[in-house]
């Protein structure tokens, strides 16, 4: 009977340890909350990209939207990498939006200018 007892106990413990999955790093405990995302951010359109899941994140009439494409009136063109500790964008927009405003060229093309003006920021200040 002792014997049983103990192979019971061998067998549930190796049983145990089998299911153990280590988190990802960076976490010691809780949700994940604390996971990284990496998403594309477009900061004329105010539009987000996850390569990972494939999902577009932008707002459609004060409303946050998601799905696999854009609509086609929003018009996605320079972007940078932007990092966040949330599968939902839109929950940093103020904190993202302040640190990637829209660029100037867009600008001055959505007041009608017809010529295209070159954008005086250095490459390296889209990617800050």
């Amino acid at each position: 009977m002792n014997a049983k007892l103990i192979l019971l106990a061998i067998g549930i413990s190796l049983l145990l340890i089998g299911c153990y999955t280590e988190r990802p790093r960076g976490h010691s405990r809780g949700p994940d909350a604390y996971a990284q995302y990496s998403y594309i951010y477009y900061p004329d359109a105010e539009v987000y990209y996850e390569p990972n899941r494939h999902v577009y994140f932008w707002v459609d009439r004060g409303e946050w939207r998601s799905g696999p494409r854009v609509p086609r009136n929003i018009v996605l063109h320079s972007s940078v990498s932007v990092d966040l500790n949330s599968p939902e964008p839109y929950r940093h927009h103020d904190e993202v939006r302040a640190r990637h405003p829209p660029h100037r060229e867009e600008h001055r093309r959505e007041r009608g200018h017809g010529h295209q003006d070159r954008d005086e920021r250095s490459p390296a200040s889209e990617h800050q």
